[in-house]
């Protein structure tokens, strides 16, 4: 198989890699289309993502998550906040501070339009046993391992 960009050969892999692949591909296609449902533009969206986790995070944070200023950072919070997405907080550990946080409202939208996909990808696993479970955790594991290195080395790369 040939790279379209430039010809150069494409390594031929093993199915299931061809399928990881396959998966972050619709993982893209699904996160559009729920920024879309959602009406936010793909930005507004990955900081939302971010946001919906369990650490709090201020401005400066979004920023360094999503490759992007702290000025546009705080351009992006403002344009969540006049939506009725996100609030600004004090940061209980530090006054000086201020935290972004989803609005309820925003949560429970965001929440509606993800679940259908983490029940369906749940229930894929209906008839498999819970060795093979293992297994497959300990696999997809793996390629976290493999991307958390892949990421860390392009970062020390790039500094």
């Amino acid at each position: 198989m040939l790279d379209k960009m430039d010809e150069r050969p494409i390594p031929e892999v093993r199915p299931v890699t061809g399928l990881v692949r396959r998966i972050l591909q619709l993982t893209e296609r699904a996160d559009f289309e729920m920024a879309d449902a959602l009406g936010l533009g793909r930005s507004d969206f990955n900081a939302m993502s971010h946001l919906m986790g369990d650490e709090t995070m201020g401005p400066s944070e979004i920023a360094h998550r999503l490759h992007i200023t702290t000025s546009s950072a705080t351009v992006l919070v403002d344009r969540l906040e006049s939506m009725g997405h996100v609030v600004r907080l004090p940061d209980p550990g530090d006054r000086r501070r201020l935290v972004v946080q989803p609005t309820p409202a925003a949560t429970e939208a965001a929440w509606a339009v993800v679940m259908p996909l983490i029940m369906a990808v749940d229930a894929a696993l209906e008839d498999t046993s819970e060795d093979d479970q293992r297994v497959i955790a300990g696999y997809l594991e793996r390629v976290v391992a493999a991307y958390e290195k892949y990421l860390s080395d392009l970062d020390a790369h790039q500094r």
